[in-house]
């Protein structure tokens, strides 16, 4: 009885949490987070998740929907109801391009990395292995992508 009293506070600190982290900011309130990331969050369907502890740097994870072409090396983080998998670490600053052509190059990777999934996922097993390698290369490109707006 001890423990569940010891957890339940735990569980609390968490969800009170987890609602601010996924607060949206109210009408007339400025958010300091990059357009670009709404924007891709809100265009995929939040297949795509930026999240930050306020150093200048974004952890990027993307929506698991099985564990296909999963590796023991990954970084996969699971909440209540679904598993992430980290596919960047990118500097707030390379996100703050007014470059149109930038962001456009970075939304395309976004989705490479979206169809290559979708496309792993429906594939044979026989071919499966391959359609992975496609989804990690896609994940690649984004990365770089990210690090260097000319790599794009």
């Amino acid at each position: 009885m001890m423990r569940r009293t010891a957890t339940l506070p735990c569980c609390g600190l968490l969800i009170a949490a987890l609602m601010q982290f996924c607060a949206v900011p109210a009408q007339g309130e400025v958010s300091d987070r990059p357009p670009i990331i709404s924007e891709i969050e809100r265009t995929f369907d939040h297949l795509f998740l930026f999240t930050t502890n306020g150093d200048g740097t974004y952890l990027v994870y993307q929506r698991l929907e099985d564990q296909s072409g999963i590796s023991d090396a990954d970084e996969i983080v699971c909440l209540l109801r679904e598993c992430l998998l980290q596919i960047a670490e990118v500097s707030e600053r390379s996100l703050r391009s007014d470059d149109r052509a930038d962001l456009s190059a970075i939304r395309d990777r976004f989705k490479a990395i979206r169809d290559a999934y979708g496309h792993m996922r429906s594939e044979r097993p026989e071919a499966r292995a391959s359609a992975a390698q496609e989804w990690r290369d896609a994940i690649a490109a984004m990365d770089r992508c990210l690090g260097r707006q000319d790599a794009c």
